[in-house]
């Protein structure tokens, strides 16, 4: 919920208006070349982030712009939590920067059912 809570907040943030662009992909899918691995992709469509900002994205109180002229709310906790959610369930969490906006890529192992 962080992670599309953030794509909305930021749309509104950055006045996204193009319906094309205002929308969130699932994508749910085996790793590429891991039989044991399932890959979500979480892929929004608004302005994205810098390459400096896609290093920082997962710290702690971490939150891009500038403090003085953010419109957004929020504390930079909350992809912070995700990770370790994710690393807690033995998974990883990556983000990619894309052509328009951003994806957050998280995999996790799975097990099969006998």
């Amino acid at each position: 919920m962080n992670i599309t809570d953030n794509a909305i907040k930021f749309y509104d943030q950055v006045k996204i208006n193009d319906i094309e662009r205002q929308k969130v992909d699932f994508i749910f899918r085996r790793q590429s070349g891991q039989t044991n691995m399932l890959e979500l992709e979480i892929r929004d469509y608004g302005a994205g982030i810098t390459e400096s900002q896609e290093k920082r994205i997962f710290e702690l109180f971490y939150r891009a712009g500038n403090e003085l002229t953010r419109a957004a709310q929020g504390t930079g906790i909350g992809l912070a939590l995700v990770h370790e959610l994710v690393h807690a369930h033995r998974g990883e969490v990556l983000a990619v920067r894309k052509n328009p906006g951003l994806a957050i890529n998280i995999t996790f192992p799975i097990t099969p059912i006998h």
